[in-house]
């Protein structure tokens, strides 16, 4: 049942403003602005694009593609975020976390060049916007200085479907045992990787494409292929599972538009060999007899 915030003596009023986070004062409010002793009053901010860089102690944001002032204090602004969030060089975890506490955001992130640790991640499901349904739309990790967790441990932190990107992160040889083993339900990978990165059993991968969403869209991105080695390893690593297929004439890019991904067959996985060849491979229909686990999540449109 909730409390009457009019029978609050004031005295009570301002200690539990002084109790509140950014958010949390923010929704109150909202809810009754003319109350006494609520103030001082967060400013809401609207911003399609921030940027936190710890290194440089740089916290800046972006509207309309103009620059915007804002403020990261407990008493000063309330931002809300509808595109790209940004977190560059960020060592120190508690600090790191501070910076959410004036953020709500829509559900992309970028953590570039950061230390990847649990309460991170948690922070960052904790500042979803609630429109979101505590969905993640993308999280970019953009390289990593250090990570106390698997690729596996991030992505089961993320509720579905996942969608997850990463860069030049500390895959280990065996990846799919070690740093994806049992991950299920992600409709959206993309990993940019040398040719050493197939160095594990085309049939495990095939177990490892199909354990996911239905409508798993998979971006492998090979970088300093030497060819033409490195092309017929990629052909015959695929060819017991998968099939090439080509792309679809009609898909239209633009910029920001993620919708383009449902005109590809579902599931798929799309390589790029040296950011210059494309090839568009769907699995096989005469599957392995060993039974696949399959995932019970329903299919979820992609965004």
């Amino acid at each position: 049942m909730p409390y009457p915030l009019e029978c609050l003596p004031y005295g009570l009023r301002q200690r539990l403003r002084d109790l509140c986070s950014p958010i949390e004062a923010y929704n109150i409010q909202n809810a009754v602005p003319y109350y006494y002793g609520l103030q001082p009053l967060i400013e809401k901010v609207d911003a399609e694009y921030l940027l936190y860089c710890q290194s440089d102690n740089i916290f800046k944001g972006q509207r309309c593609q103009e620059p915007i002032n804002i403020h990261c204090k407990p008493a000063a602004d309330m931002i809300f975020l509808t595109d790209d969030f940004r977190l560059r060089n960020c060592i120190d975890i508690s600090n790191t976390i501070k910076i959410f506490a004036n953020v709500s955001f829509s559900g992309e992130i970028t953590l570039e060049n950061c230390s990847i640790t649990k309460e991170l991640i948690d922070c960052v499901l904790d500042h979803l916007d609630p429109e979101c349904n505590a969905v993640v739309r993308m999280l970019d990790i953009d390289g990593t200085v250090s990570s106390k967790l698997s690729a596996n441990e991030i992505c089961c932190m993320l509720p579905f479907p996942r969608s997850i990107r990463f860069s030049s992160f500390p895959f280990s040889q065996n990846w799919i045992d070690n740093d994806f083993k049992d991950t299920k339900c992600i409709s959206f990978l993309e990993i940019n990787a040398g040719i050493d990165f197939l160095d594990v059993d085309p049939t495990d991968f095939y177990y490892f494409f199909k354990a996911q969403h239905p409508e798993f869209n998979f971006f492998l991105t090979m970088e300093n292929f030497e060819e033409p080695y490195s092309i017929t390893k990629l052909q015959t690593f695929l060819s017991k599972h998968f099939e090439n297929v080509p792309y679809p004439e009609d898909i239209v890019y633009e910029e920001g538009d993620w919708g383009h991904r449902c005109d590809y067959p579902s599931p798929c996985l799309h390589i790029t060999v040296n950011f210059d060849e494309e090839f568009l491979y769907i699995p096989k229909n005469n599957t392995p007899k060993t039974s696949l686990c399959e995932t019970s999540a329903p299919a979820i449109p992609l965004f």
